[in-house]
């Protein structure tokens, strides 16, 4: 079509679901920088907010015996690009002290970052091996847009 790129998709916000298994389940079992999903984008896409969509909610409390302090779930999603195996985070959800409800969603940071297809949109537990007993079972919804690139 004269260079005009036409898929009624281009510009509107579409949305993918990281999970692992039923979903994902984090309590203090995990070990830090714990891989919960990994997709690998087909087409190149830019990755514009998320969400943590927490199923059961949670409040961190002191940690196991003689950790002292209290610590906090921490999860991000994250770029890998093909072929590299490294990782850079590019949005972060925190639950603290004052916890999540069951049910509930909690507005993550993001830095808006393109993809290029072949490349891994990673979910992350940046947790530590500390955490009290209560568990976390969430996943993240990723909103994008498809980024065309001419060849």
């Amino acid at each position: 079509m004269g260079g005009f790129y036409d898929d009624p998709r281009f510009g509107v916000i579409q949305q993918m679901t990281l999970a692992e298994n039923a979903d994902t389940a984090i309590g203090s079992a995990r070990a830090a920088a714990v891989e919960l999903n990994r997709k690998t984008v087909l087409t190149n896409i830019t990755v514009k907010d998320w969400n943590l969509e927490c199923l059961v909610g949670a409040t961190c409390t002191a940690g196991t015996a003689g950790a002292g302090a209290t610590e906090v779930y921490t999860l991000t999603i994250g770029k890998s690009a093909a072929g590299t195996g490294t990782y850079a985070a590019i949005g972060t959800a925190t639950v603290g002290t004052a916890g999540q409800a069951d049910n509930s969603v909690l507005d993550c940071t993001c830095t808006e970052t393109n993809f290029s297809a072949g490349d891994d949109i990673v979910f992350r537990a940046e947790i530590g091996t500390s955490l009290g007993d209560n568990s976390l079972v969430a996943r993240a919804n990723v909103s994008f847009v498809e980024r065309f690139v001419a060849t």
